[in-house]
């Protein structure tokens, strides 16, 4: 059964789909990208399921210290306070302080009972105005019972921060301070107990704050939120950076607290850090895929409502490898399991190639002799599908070729001899006709025509010149006769050949060849080029100019370089320079015989040398030829 080419492509293309398909699967399966996504989403979903459960406690606490307030005792205090303000020189006074230490003793029995009935109260206390404590109940820790200070232990406040930022919010407001250490008489207790306070005013009948109530609550609770995490590593640090819970060393905790300047990653340089860091997202992913780097996610929330500059950064860093473990195990399994199927898809591929591309290749290696001129070669047919009809195709043009290149090359040998032989009589005898004529009386009358002949003879011969070499170089030439040649002493070597011409118009020319290059060339054919460059650069040079032939070394190339000071090319002309038989109008008033082959031919041996030929010019400035070759 005949198998043809499109089966045998649709097969290379099934198993080549195949295989993009696998690797594109396996990237898809295994790329970070979204590795990435999917943890983000648990990263987010675990900080805020963190922020709400933190919310609702930091809301309840809220709440316990407005309810504080709305108890009848608290609300007298206020309007015993108010009253005293109102009555300060009256005989009511006695009375009236008399019923305030009344009130307070109630007042203290309320908070006992309350800090009493809930573990996370570590002191309830009301303030007044002045900062100064007027009841105070709490307790060494949650298994203790807690008891009422005496007034000897009660302590002035008025110089704590969340007393002076709460005594001045409006009714229902509550202050949340910050999440810091437990302070008596201006020292850190030990052992150290976190605490939060939340403090709100007691507003008298004139709307006038008469004190503050102050919780203080056990802040293990919260942190515990962060300390029960499933993550390798998670900080809790405030706006400034310090850290509130690290997991690894307890030693950088509370530094804020306790006067360290111990923050997340050096912030101390930077104390805007966190506000330009979380200053588009409250959600920020910082990872350098780099293995010596943590993949980091933070997380931004406030937890005050008066004081929304005043956050937490919940953050979690993962060692590298940690992280990606999951991700590298799979990317390693995949890659071993696509490995083995690519390489088994290569193989099949590998075989299935050969057997396409042996007869690709003897075509191909057959169209590169073609192209050295050898066209004694046949194509073998080894198949009967399409590849078996080319081949024979191939054979018939091949043959068709070696005819024509016969009866070319037949052609030009009996026009060489035809044609070269009757001008080459032509100026033997001008020749001895002008050396005869020279001794002659009457010279100066016939010694004009003869010139006349001698030149038009030589015109005539350039002309079959270029003719022949036009008939030999057509079929794609290619140099292969080449030899080691000094570019330098060749260039001046083929000055030479024009120095008749150069004395007439009085032409300076300047030879800028390093004498080191040395060019690789088919030197018949190379000097064709120079000739005819050369000869065109004097031939439209006006009188006294100058030419200048430069070369030089320009990646894997040598750049020749002709420019003339001439009559230059009009733009209308430049698109056909390099057409056959084409001679620029402004040509004809310099040259008068000429093929319009000289270009055409440089063109094709530069071609055949793997370069390429250009120019510049402008009319009345110039022109400058540029060609290059391989530097073989």
């Amino acid at each position: 059964m005949r198998m043809g080419i499109k089966f045998k492509l649709l097969i290379i293309a099934f198993v080549v789909a195949t295989v993009v398909f696998f690797v594109y699967y396996y990237i898809f399966t295994t790329t970070r990208g979204l590795f990435d996504e999917y943890n983000e989403r648990i990263a987010i979903n675990y900080f805020t399921t963190i922020e709400q459960e933190i919310k609702n406690k930091l809301n309840n606490y809220k709440n316990e210290a407005l309810l504080l307030t709305s108890f009848d005792e608290v609300k007298e205090f206020a309007k015993i306070k108010e009253n005293l303000e109102k009555n300060i020189d009256s005989e009511l006074q006695p009375e009236l302080e008399a019923k305030l230490n009344e009130d307070l003793e109630k007042i203290e029995k309320i908070f006992f009972a309350f800090v009493d009935n809930e573990e996370d109260f570590m002191q309830a206390r009301l303030i007044d105005k002045q900062g100064d404590e007027v009841v105070r109940v709490g307790r060494d820790d949650r298994d203790t019972r807690p008891y009422i200070f005496g007034e000897e232990e009660l302590q002035s406040k008025s110089d704590r921060y969340y007393f002076q930022k709460s005594i001045n919010l409006n009714k229902g407001e509550v202050y949340v301070s910050e999440l810091d250490l437990n302070v008596e008489e201006a020292e850190v207790e030990m052992p150290y107990k976190p605490v939060i306070r939340f403090a709100t005013p007691i507003i008298d009948s004139a709307d006038r704050i008469q004190g503050v109530v102050v919780i203080n609550v056990f802040a293990d609770k919260i942190l515990d939120f962060i300390r029960l995490s499933p993550y390798e590593h998670t900080y809790l640090m405030d706006q400034d950076g310090y850290f509130i819970f690290h997991p690894t060393d307890v030693s950088k905790e509370w530094g804020k607290s306790l006067g360290l300047d111990i923050r997340w990653h050096g912030i101390k340089d930077d104390p805007d850090y966190f506000d330009d860091y979380f200053k588009t997202s409250k959600f920020v992913r910082d990872s350098k895929y780099d293995k010596r780097s943590p993949v980091g996610f933070y997380y931004r929330f406030n937890y005050s409502i008066t004081e929304p500059e005043r956050y937490w950064v919940l953050a979690i860093e993962e060692d590298y490898n940690t992280y990606f473990s999951g991700y590298l195990d799979t990317r390693d399994r995949l890659l071993l399991q696509s490995g083995v199927f690519m390489l088994m898809m290569f193989l099949i591929f590998l075989l299935l190639s050969l057997r396409l591309l042996r007869p690709i290749k003897q075509i191909s290696k057959s169209v590169e002799y073609l192209n050295l001129g050898r066209y004694d070669i046949s194509i073998p047919v080894t198949s009967r599908d399409e590849f078996g009809e080319f081949a024979k195709k191939m054979n018939e043009l091949i043959t068709n070729i070696r005819v024509r290149d016969r009866e070319k090359y037949e052609f030009i040998a009996s026009a060489s001899h035809q044609l070269r032989t009757p001008a080459t009589v032509v100026r033997t005898y001008t020749d001895l006709l002008t050396e005869e004529m020279s001794r002659a009386k009457n010279k100066k009358k016939f010694m004009p025509y003869i010139e006349e002949i001698s030149r038009g003879n030589k015109q005539v011969l350039a002309i079959m010149n270029d003719f022949l070499q036009y008939i030999e170089l057509s079929d794609n030439y290619l140099a292969t006769n080449l030899e080691k040649v000094n570019a330098r002493k060749l260039t001046e070597e083929m000055i030479g050949s024009f120095e008749d011409e150069i004395k007439s118009k009085k032409l300076k020319v300047q030879v800028d060849v390093p004498s080191k290059i040395i060019i690789n060339v088919d030197l018949g054919r190379f000097k064709v080029i120079l000739d005819n460059l050369i000869d065109n650069a004097i031939e439209y040079s006006n009188d006294r100019g100058e030419i200048i032939i430069s070369a030089g070394k320009v990646d894997n190339y040598i750049q020749f370089e002709i420019a003339d000071q001439g009559i230059g090319i009009a733009n209308k002309d430049k698109p056909f320079i390099f057409d056959k038989f084409y001679r620029a109008r402004n040509a004809y008033a310099k040259k008068n015989i000429g093929t319009g082959l000289g270009l055409v031919i440089s063109k094709i041996i530069i071609k055949g040398h793997g370069g390429k030929i250009w120019y510049e010019s402008k009319k009345g400035k110039g022109t400058t030829f540029y060609f290059t070759i391989l530097n073989v």
